[in-house]
């Protein structure tokens, strides 16, 4: 849910990417395939299914001038308009307003950034670390027997083959635990992702 967003000041911590809902049960029911869901997301409920608009083209959206401050800060891509690519593909066909669903991905947000992990990541900006590290540091601070929960998102840097530098981090949250995050049991597992076995944090501004 979180992307080091490069060139912003708001990289000295963790900012935003999305909060995702998973899979809707009544696509479930119509065997609509998980990375159908993620392509298409909310859109797959229009009639005809249709693709994700340009972000751009998109309403703005109705937040509070606070919630505004405070979501331009931690999500630096609003300026490309993120903000309502994301409710709009990923939330609105589950029902929640704009704001109280930004309100809580920022509150998520602040749990995560005031975590022993969170300092662990930027202690270690800068170096390349071995993947089980970060995933033994992710158990370990968030009292987890394992990382599954835990999904480290790469890029190629430029002229390199391997994907090992480290994008985003994603992790899977039970729904009906969001109030606990980040004790343990808020946790469900995920999937893996695509780092290589050395892993470099880029160093933040």
């Amino acid at each position: 849910m979180c992307d080091a967003a490069r060139g912003s000041a708001a990289t000295k911590r963790f900012t935003l990417h999305g909060l995702w809902p998973s899979r809707p049960r009544a696509l479930i029911a119509r065997d609509i395939a998980a990375p159908v869901w993620w392509r298409q997301g909310c859109h797959l409920f229009d009639t005809p299914p249709s693709d994700t608009p340009p972000a751009c083209s998109l309403p703005p959206l109705s937040l509070s001038a606070p919630l505004r401050e405070r979501l331009d800060r931690d999500m630096p891509l609003t300026r490309t308009c993120l903000d309502r690519h994301e409710y709009d593909k990923h939330v609105a066909c589950f029902g929640p307003a704009p704001a109280p669903f930004f309100a809580t991905a920022l509150d998520l947000l602040d749990a995560l950034n005031a975590t022993p992990f969170a300092r662990w990541v930027s202690t270690h900006a800068g170096q390349t670390v071995p993947r089980q590290a970060i995933e033994r540091a992710f158990a370990r601070d968030f009292g987890l027997l394992d990382a599954s929960a835990l999904q480290l998102q790469c890029a190629a840097r430029p002229g390199a083959a391997r994907k090992d530098q480290l994008e985003q981090l994603w992790f899977t949250i039970a729904t009906d635990r969001l109030a606990a995050f980040p004790a343990a049991l808020s946790f469900a597992p995920g999937r893996r992702g695509n780092c290589a076995a050395q892993v470099h944090i880029a160093t933040l501004p």
